[in-house]
C-alpha cells in the first residue's frame, strides 16, 4: 500500500530538482524536449518523471571511486565510460559522469573534460538532451596508458593542479 501511495504522490519542481541533480530551467527545458506539458502547480506524477528522465537520458548517480584526488576521480569517470559503451557515437549526458558529487569536483571534472577534449581523449557535444560526452572511438595510446594507471599527460596534470590550488 505505502508503495502505491508513493506511486500516486506528487513531486514538486524542487523535489525533482533534488533528485535529478538539475536545475528548474533545465527540468522545463526536458519538459519541452519530452513533448509533456508542465504539470499544474510543477507537480510531477511518476509516469511524468519518468519520462522526463528517459528522454532526457538522465542517469541515476553513477558509483564514485572513493579515491580521493582529482586525478584519481578523473581515472575512474574515465573508466566508468569506457565500461559502460560510451564512445565515439554512442554518449552520454555529462551531468551523469558527476550527477551526486559535490559541486567543486563537478566543476574540477567539467574543466578536466574540456582539456582531455583538446588532447583528443573524449568528444563533447551539445545535443537536444544536453551537453554530452563521450571517449574517442578509437583511443589514443596515452590514454590507454592512462586507464591502466600511468601517467597522465601533463596537460591534464597542469589544469588539475591549477583547480587544487584556486581552492
Amino acid at each position: 500500500m505505502a508503495d502505491l501511495l508513493a506511486d500516486l504522490r506528487l513531486r514538486s519542481l524542487a523535489e525533482v530538482c533534488r533528485q535529478l541533480d538539475l536545475g528548474p530551467i533545465e527540468v522545463a527545458r526536458l519538459c519541452g524536449l519530452a513533448e509533456v506539458d508542465p504539470p499544474s502547480g510543477w507537480a510531477f506524477d511518476k509516469p511524468t518523471l519518468a519520462r522526463i528522465t528517459e528522454v532526457g537520458g538522465v542517469d541515476a548517480p553513477w558509483p564514485h571511486d572513493p579515491t580521493p584526488g582529482a586525478m584519481s576521480r578523473v581515472r575512474a569517470i574515465l573508466l566508468e565510460l569506457v565500461v559502460r559503451g560510451f564512445s565515439g557515437d554512442r554518449p552520454t549526458r555529462i551531468d551523469n559522469t558527476w550527477r551526486g558529487l559535490p559541486r567543486s569536483e563537478q566543476h574540477m571534472l567539467a574543466v578536466a573534460f574540456a582539456t582531455l577534449a583538446e588532447l583528443g581523449w573524449v568528444i563533447l557535444a551539445s545535443r537536444p538532451e544536453g551537453e554530452v560526452v563521450a571517449v574517442a572511438a578509437d583511443p589514443p595510446e596515452p590514454l590507454q596508458a592512462f586507464l591502466d594507471g600511468r601517467e597522465p599527460p601533463e596537460a591534464l596534470a597542469e589544469t588539475l593542479a591549477t583547480l587544487v590550488e584556486d581552492r
